[in-house]
């Protein structure tokens, strides 16, 4: 019963994500991504002795892109006679 509840509380929330416009509409090509990291220390014991493991937590974050500013219009050619 409760395997049942879960799947049909799973499946609305999905059906609730995709009727909101699914994944963000920026594109991968409008994006300029970021890289951002964290240095995570944790302490752990091994062999009876308190050892520090580092490690880097990464996350990307999309900065959209300014589109390009029109230039000015080009003049016409003079008409050759």
């Amino acid at each position: 019963m409760r395997i049942v509840a879960t799947a049909l509380l799973l499946a609305a929330l999905i059906l609730a994500f995709l009727a909101m416009g699914g994944a963000p509409s920026t594109a991968a090509a409008e994006c300029s991504w970021q890289r951002h990291s964290q240095r995570i220390v944790k302490h752990v014991r091994r062999h009876g002795r308190l050892r520090k493991v580092v490690r880097r937590k990464t996350r990307w974050t999309c900065d959209p892109v300014a589109a390009p500013l029109p230039g000015p219009d080009p003049s016409p050619l003079p008409v050759p006679t």
